[in-house]
């Protein structure tokens, strides 16, 4: 344990997953970490998410938005509440993960080692695999994907426990430095979701600020929940991540490196078509290429998908 516990707010976006947020707030009960307050956004659900939340947690602290502000938009709310509270590190969770008892006190010991630190990030193990690893940290290849992530699906070791400075951190349970976000800013809204994690990483490299992993803080992710078709109300992955991919190149890059971008975005496009086909799934390659094409023509369509819009049935 770390002598001095900094204030800690902890950020949960929700839409329409109720019972996904309901696990993710009691394993924060675990947290060997006393000093932290919990504020939950919703984003405009219509599965009873806010009546829920405070019959079973009367005291929680709980803004519901008047419409669905993507990731992005939502959780920028969040950051600004926690900030306006006084609020020494943010951390932003998703709702389908489930903390281990030392996330936050891991984070913050390597946070306040160095005050140059900007934001750090933890380890993503799978829920159903706990030995498996979902995600450690992002490299921007300007690959089929735009970046390559590190220990996915892989099973967990030493490689994987270390404290290393990276591109990116995985935006499903990490932590910003107050001063860091007053100097970069809040989530750029234009991503509306996806990669998000990976455009305010970069800002924050550029600015001179350090971007670290910390292989000790660890989450255990559910994942796959925002477009899983099982829930009436689901966010277009393959479009955001077509359409995103672009407009981090056009952002803080070159014709060169958008070059690369779709010529490996038309291998991996391939790749998974072939994979899907074989596994008797349609794979959403077109919906990825209208995004990559919207992505190109510099086109923003995030209010048709804010709220029942986005609808798999």
């Amino acid at each position: 344990m770390i002598k001095h516990q900094p204030r800690v707010h902890v950020i949960v976006l929700t839409w329409n997953r109720v019972e996904a947020v309901i696990r993710c707030l009691l394993s924060l009960n675990a947290l060997d970490y006393s000093n932290y307050e919990v504020v939950v956004i919703d984003n405009h659900s219509e599965d009873g998410t806010v009546e829920r939340l405070r019959s079973i947690f009367p005291r929680l602290d709980i803004i519901a938005n008047e419409r669905n502000l993507g990731y992005t938009g939502g959780n920028n709310v969040g950051i600004r509440h926690a900030l306006n509270k006084g609020a020494e590190y943010i951390v932003m969770l998703n709702n389908d993960t489930l903390v281990h008892p030392d996330f936050i006190s891991e984070m913050v010991k390597v946070a306040e080692s160095d005050r140059s630190i900007a934001v750090v990030g933890s380890k993503n193990i799978m829920c159903v695999r706990p030995r498996i690893i979902w995600a450690a940290w992002g490299e921007i290849t300007y690959g089929s994907t735009l970046t390559r992530i590190h220990g996915k699906h892989s099973l967990d070791s030493s490689e994987y426990n270390q404290i290393r400075d990276v591109d990116q951190v995985i935006g499903c349970g990490y932590m910003w430095r107050r001063e860091a976000l007053l100097d970069i800013g809040l989530l750029d809204t234009n991503f509306f979701g996806y990669h998000e994690d990976v455009d305010w990483c970069f800002r924050a490299r550029k600015a001179g600020w350090r971007v670290v992993y910390v292989g000790s803080a660890i989450v255990y992710h559910q994942g796959g929940l925002s477009c899983s078709p099982g829930f009436t109300h689901c966010i277009p992955v393959m479009y955001f991540l077509g359409r995103n991919g672009v407009l981090f190149v056009r952002k803080h890059s070159n014709l060169m490196n958008l070059l690369r971008l779709t010529f490996n975005s038309m291998l991996g496009s391939i790749q998974r078509y072939r994979a899907n086909r074989r596994n008797g799934g349609s794979g959403g390659e077109l919906q990825f290429w209208q995004g990559f094409w919207d992505g190109l023509r510099n086109r923003n369509r995030q209010k048709e998908f804010r709220n029942e819009s986005v609808n798999t049935k």
